[in-house]
């Protein structure tokens, strides 16, 4: 009798597994440790559906394979990505720190920069005081005077340009379009650097670009609070 049971109780939890298998057969694909024991077995002892099944698991095998490529291919796209910005911001930097005078500065954020950049154009945004700029049109479009009121708005409405942080926006979040003037492409994305030397004194570093995820919300922003830092120190060695 109580081997009977022990039949019938074997017989209940293969029906069991049976079942289970049959309604969710990812519980055996995706499960590598039994993956590994199908593709082990000895086809000339455990007969033809095991055969077939080794098949099955060789295909998944294969599918994951395929997507660890895929990911790897993309964890080194990113990684050359990430060194090519690091590089892109340091050379900025340096042509930054090698300015000497006014007018260098200027031709940097004109031509330097959205070279280096890969942006389509670099403009900042003065309010105050700033006796070393002398009048208005000397700098062309590049450096441009503005209202302390305009460039806070255009910042942000709830944060002022103290916050020193770098805000990126993009699609129909940006707002570039009017304090920038004329560009060859519209404006996708921005971002918005904080460059103010204090003083009563208030500089705001815009960088537009018709890419519209180059400067995308969410993003980190490491490296543009690394320039942001070195062009508030120009701006304040030249400028201010």
């Amino acid at each position: 009798m109580d081997k009977q049971r022990e039949t019938d109780a074997d017989d209940f939890d293969r029906q069991r597994i049976r079942n289970a298998i049959i309604s969710n057969p990812k519980i055996i694909l995706d499960d590598i440790e039994v993956i590994r024991a199908i593709a082990s077995t000895d086809n000339r002892t455990l007969g033809k559906n095991i055969v077939d099944l080794r098949s099955v698991a060789m295909a998944t095998l294969e599918d994951r394979l395929d997507k660890l490529e895929a990911t790897n291919r993309t964890l080194v796209a990113t990684s050359y990505e990430n060194i090519d910005s690091v590089m892109r911001i340091n050379r900025a930097a340096i042509r930054i720190l090698d300015s000497t005078s006014v007018e260098e500065f200027r031709n940097v954020l004109e031509f330097d920069f959205p070279e280096l950049l890969n942006v389509m154009k670099a403009k900042l945004l003065v309010a105050g005081q700033f006796e070393r700029l002398g009048t208005r049109t000397q700098h062309g479009t590049t450096i441009v005077v503005r209202r302390p009121r305009e460039i806070s708005d255009f910042y942000h409405s709830h944060l002022t340009l103290r916050d020193d942080k770098v805000i990126l926006r993009s699609g129909q979040t940006t707002r570039a379009g009017k304090m920038l003037g004329d560009t060859p492409e519209p404006i996708r994305s921005e971002a918005l650097l904080p460059v103010s030397p204090g003083k009563g004194k208030i500089a705001l570093l815009v960088l537009a670009s018709e890419n519209q995820f180059q400067f995308e919300p969410g993003k980190g922003t490491e490296l543009l609070e690394f320039l942001r830092e070195i062009t508030r120190r120009t701006v304040e060695r030249l400028l201010a």
